[in-house]
């Protein structure tokens, strides 16, 4: 059995793994590894339905990749307001990541979303581009309302929404 390129599983952040795939029917890109599915406390919904991928399904994006710089930030603010925050990109690969855009990996009841950001000018091999990307609150239902701290984990998808490349986190904690 092969190893799933270029997928992470949600809950343990494991990348390019072997072993069954499981995909949630119900969300977008939301995937688990064998281990967790098994195994683990998943922070996901219970009642949605999971697709199991015995084989990797080939895709053609080896040639794609990308550097997010800082890869982790830590933020204190004193609200949960959205606000934008920029970044850098450093194409690693060996196609332009023209048409690509950032999108959030979803996990925990208390996360960070964006707004969908397209990349429209060309970014070759070796160059590196800034971008402001707007990050908003997501919260769901929480019996633990004391918990001040939200997390997102964002990465690249290609226009088919593909994921590749790193995974950049941002964490943010309300200062009281």
């Amino acid at each position: 059995m092969g190893l799933h390129s270029n997928i992470v599983c949600n809950n343990c952040l494991t990348s390019n793994f072997s072993g069954a795939r499981y995909i949630c029917a119900e969300c977008d890109n939301f995937n688990l590894c064998e281990y967790c599915q098994k195994n683990a406390r998943v922070s996901h919904k219970s009642d949605h339905t999971f697709i199991k991928l015995n084989s990797p399904v080939l895709v053609e994006i080896q040639k794609y990749n990308n550097i997010f710089s800082p890869k982790n930030q830590l933020i204190k603010k004193k609200e949960e307001e959205p606000f934008e925050i920029k970044i850098d990109i450093v194409n690693t690969g060996e196609k332009n990541l023209q048409g690509c855009f950032i999108s959030p990996i979803r996990f925990g009841n208390k996360y960070l979303g964006c707004l969908k950001k397209t990349i429209l000018e060309d970014c070759n091999k070796g160059e590196k581009i800034s971008m402001d990307i707007f990050v908003k609150f997501e919260d769901e239902d929480n019996e633990d309302e004391s918990l001040n701290t939200y997390e997102g984990y964002f990465r690249l998808m290609t226009q088919e929404g593909i994921p590749f490349g790193d995974i950049f986190n941002i964490k943010v904690v309300i200062e009281e």
